[in-house]
């Protein structure tokens, strides 16, 4: 600290300022001092004991009002506030401070007072001629050992034939007047030297300060083996001398001695006992595999914050409180300190437990060891364990599963039950659409029951396989698709899923139906429900089907659409499956028509309205014939005759193309009932046929 009056030359001034205000606070606070066993200092952070305190400007204890309390008392020459004469400066050489350390001497050559570094002191008479005492104080002469520093002898100093502690004496060899140096080479005794190394660290000597190595002197020689030292006495960070093989080492816990200094690193309080190596003993905590902690190096107690095995800890909480995996020291005695076990019979807060019964069995109230997450736990639906003990079947937690109804379940009773269509709670999870509210599960009008097999407990509709006779279903096929029993599901609300019927207004092709109309009476289109014939009813009205549906127009119908005598068959187009007459438009041959033109002649047929003459012959829808007795003279006929023969009129159907024409001369057909000829080859014995006679 006394290096800083050479440093800190600008704070000199105020320096010398705060050793005259420490003076005076001294004076006037000394009876506290007297009244106290100890002085803090707070300038150094030192702490000195009953009688003293601190130096002004150096970090030591002092006699109250002695020497270094920065004030000239009563038989002193200076006080410079330090106990020490100077200091070394950077280059190793040693200068002098303002005062002495026993305050007797401003250290000035010429004071007549022979301080450090000085050779000689006579006062005014310093430099004098006939005197041996130069004006530096050194002694006049020119060889190293006279006492005087020589000029161009390269002498420092010359302490005469002995070493001062300035200077070395002419036994120092290449240092001899030298100013004493630590790391030098030379050992001046003198100077407060046991040893001097040049400055490096040996096993016998600290390079640095010539002194000869020992714990407890403050320097830390590693040549010496020293990793650490500090005054002797054992500290957080060094063993003191007393370690025996370990003094000025780092203490660790483990290292076998016991440092009452020292707390381990995490540890909470300094140790209590080592055992080499850092293992556990029964009665001390080890350093947990070099790991250290709150109870390493101390007392094995439950509590500590170490888990000591060998005195049958398998946890340790700090302070001994319960944790997640340990017991706290609340627990039994044979509990404490034991990894925290549902089933040991004490309830771990911290660790999840609401309960815990010796042997980790369930009961009504608390869950047992196997109940996984909610072991421990006190039994509620929906905790995920299924606890026989406290009436449950199953237990999924608050959701429904495709097995067990959670704990959602709107239905007390229901809660944590295996899911069962009729216990009247809905598990969508499970499947179910609905449930029948009622206590057998039966069948409900919305709602299939108990025994519907895959769609139990879902909505009912015409198409789910399940005959719901509560919603009026009298049949029911699987995937709603009609057949010849049962109408499907895209038939009409009132006949889905009721057996197929003519007249229920809809079509089910599958029951061979492809008309359903009016309530099963007949309509144009489609024959109704009193139709008694297979495959004919709801079926679109044909002729030929054998039904009479006379809102179609038939007036008659017959099996299979042939024409009979009285109905024509489906062939007839618009008189088909009506009754049959002449002058319809169609030729029934059944009805004995050979053609059918309506009631007009045609050239191929005729009329309705022909009627042979002489009444013998059926002529009407008969094809017009040359002798029918009929004039159809659409068919070109003029005349007919009966049976065809000539009359003298007409001619007969032997008059070809001119068959049943009026019988005219010439029109190349002899008509012998007017005609004696056509040509004159149709005259004998040489007559000539002249206007149809022959003649001479």
């Amino acid at each position: 600290m006394h290096r800083s009056l050479y440093k800190w030359g600008a704070q000199i001034g105020r320096l010398v300022t705060a050793a005259l205000v420490v003076a005076a606070m001294t004076a006037v606070l000394s009876g506290c001092a007297f009244d106290t066993r100890t002085n803090f200092c707070e300038q150094f952070g030192l702490r000195c004991k009953e009688g003293q305190q601190c130096a002004a400007n150096e970090a030591v204890c002092i006699t109250i009002g002695g020497c270094g309390n920065g004030t000239v008392d009563k038989g002193e020459i200076c006080d410079d506030g330090n106990t020490v004469d100077g200091e070394m400066d950077d280059a190793g050489v040693f200068v002098v401070d303002q005062c002495s350390a026993d305050c007797q001497s401003n250290q000035q050559c010429g004071n007549g007072v022979m301080d450090r570094g000085e050779r000689c002191d006579l006062g005014a008479r310093n430099g004098m001629p006939n005197e041996t005492c130069d004006s530096s104080c050194r002694i006049v002469n020119d060889l190293c050992g006279n006492s005087v520093v020589d000029q161009g002898k390269d002498e420092d100093c010359d302490p005469g034939l002995m070493d001062s502690a300035a200077c070395n004496s002419n036994m120092a060899g290449a240092v001899s007047c030298k100013t004493s140096r630590c790391g030098d080479g030379y050992t001046n005794m003198v100077a407060d030297e046991s040893c001097d190394s040049s400055g490096v660290d040996t096993a016998q000597c600290n390079g640095r300060l010539c002194t000869s190595p020992s714990c407890g002197d403050n320097y830390v020689n590693q040549v010496a083996g020293e990793q650490c030292d500090g005054d002797g006495k054992d500290s957080q960070t060094c063993n003191g001398k007393g370690a025996d093989a370990l003094a000025c080492h780092p203490p660790s816990c483990g290292d076998g001695y016991v440092n009452t200094a020292f707390t381990p690193e995490n540890g909470r309080a300094p140790e209590e006992c080592d055992n080499e190596g850092g293992g556990d003993t029964a009665t001390c905590n080890g350093n947990n595999k070099g790991e250290n902690g709150p109870g390493s190096c101390r007392n094995s107690a439950c509590g500590d914050g170490y888990a000591n095995a060998e005195a049958g800890e398998q946890c340790d909480t700090l302070l001994g409180v319960d944790s997640v995996l340990c017991n706290g020291t609340a627990a039994a005695a044979s509990l404490r300190c034991k990894l925290a076990a549902c089933g040991d019979g004490y309830t771990n807060g911290p660790a999840g437990e609401q309960c815990d019964v010796l042997g980790g069995g369930d009961t009504e109230a608390c869950n047992g060891s196997a109940a996984g997450p909610a072991r421990c736990r006190f039994s509620t639906c929906g905790d995920g364990y299924a606890n026989a003990k406290d009436g449950e079947a199953c237990d999924v937690g608050s959701s429904d599963t495709t097995t067990c109804n959670g704990s959602s379940a709107s239905i007390a009773s229901a809660r944590c039950e295996l899911a069962q269509c009729g216990d009247r709670y809905v598990n969508q999870a499970a499947g179910e659409q609905c449930e029948p509210q009622n206590s057998t599960g039966a069948d409900t009008r919305a709602c299939n029951g108990k025994t519907a097999g895959a769609v139990a407990c879902h909505e009912s509709l015409c198409g789910d396989g399940h005959v719901n006779t509560a919603d009026s279903e009298t049949c029911d096929t699987l995937g709603g698709a009609d057949t010849d029993k049962c109408n499907g599901s895209s038939a009409p609300a009132a006949v889905m899923c009721r057996a197929p019927r003519c007249g229920d207004a809809y079509i089910n092709q599958a029951a061979h139906e492809d008309c359903d109309e009016n309530n099963g009476s007949d309509t144009r289109t489609c024959n109704g429900s009193s139709a008694t014939m297979a495959g004919v009813p709801c079926r679109t009205s044909r002729c030929g089907d054998g039904y009479v549906n006379s809102v179609a127009g038939e007036a008659c119908d017959v099996s299979g659409g042939l024409d009979t005598e009285a109905c024509n068959g489906a062939a007839a187009g618009p008189v088909a499956c009506h009754v049959s007459f002449c002058g319809d438009a169609y030729a029934n041959a059944e009805d004995g028509e050979e053609c059918d033109v309506g009631g007009v002649d045609k050239a191929t047929c005729n009329g309705s309205n022909a009627v042979s003459a002489s009444g013998s012959l059926v002529v009407k829808c008969h094809r017009p014939v040359c002798g029918d007795n009929y004039r159809n003279q659409i068919a070109g006929e003029e005349c007919d005759s009966d049976n065809g023969e000539d009359s003298r009129t007409c001619n007969g159907a032997a008059g070809g193309p001119v068959g049943c024409h009026l019988a005219r001369c010439g029109d190349g057909y002899l008509n012998e009932k007017v005609e004696e000829c056509e040509a004159d080859t149709d005259c004998s014995q040489g007559k000539k046929c002249n206007s149809c006679k022959c003649e001479s």
